[in-house]
């Protein structure tokens, strides 16, 4: 299975250029038999995962990191970069934070807050819409439907709301370009409600829609 070894290493970048710190040779081992990593892929950044089934080794997972497809920036400018292995069925599989420079964590509550919020994408998946809810005194996972709600961190709203669209940003990236455009991976455009009135601006500031600021 995938070893639960720990995830370190320091990055620096300047965006927007920004790349991957994991070796092959690093990322082979967080995996054991009969899972094993393939080569990297030609055109895009990230490696698959194969499981070996008599003589034939069949695709499971994909394996990645963030600043290679989604470099968010974070409060310190540099955008955190996060460990995922998302299953060739859109679901996480497994998110580990290999690195971050978010004041929040780094001076104030620790990095372990963090490393709880991203064990929380395990099992979740990219047909669902994911979002970040506010923390609750135990975290756990919670799911309806097409949605999925995972604990925030308290004083790190915005930290981990960064977090959050890296993971998916990146996730999403893989999933169009390697597992191609099913149900699992593709959601509607947003459309306006109906029944909505257009409004001019005076009428918006007559119901107090608008106001001036002096």
């Amino acid at each position: 299975g995938i070893r639960d070894t720990s995830v370190t290493g320091v990055q620096t970048c300047a965006l927007p250029i920004c790349a991957g710190v994991l070796s092959r040779e690093e990322l082979a081992a967080k995996f054991s038999p009969p899972f094993a990593l393939g080569e990297r892929d030609a055109t895009l950044p990230v490696y698959p995962v194969l499981r070996t089934e008599g003589t034939q080794d069949r695709l499971v997972a994909y394996v990645f990191e963030t600043t290679d497809l989604a470099p968010v920036p974070g409060f310190s400018g540099t955008p955190p970069n996060l460990l995922i292995v998302l299953g060739a069925d859109g679901t996480f599989q497994r998110v580990a934070v290999i690195s971050q420079h978010e004041p929040v964590f780094v001076d104030g509550l620790g990095q372990e807050p963090l490393d709880r919020f991203v064990e929380q994408y395990a099992g979740k998946t990219l047909a669902q819409n994911v979002k970040v809810g506010p923390p609750r005194p135990e975290t756990g996972q919670r799911r309806d439907g097409a949605n999925a709600v995972i604990d925030g961190v308290a004083k790190a709203t915005a930290s981990v709301r960064i977090v959050n669209e890296s993971v998916l940003a990146a996730a999403l990236a893989v999933a169009r370009a390697k597992l191609g455009a099913s149900g699992a991976v593709t959601r509607e455009p947003a459309r306006p409600k109906p029944g909505v009135e257009p409004m001019t601006f005076a009428a918006m500031e007559a119901a107090g829609l608008v106001v001036r600021q002096v």
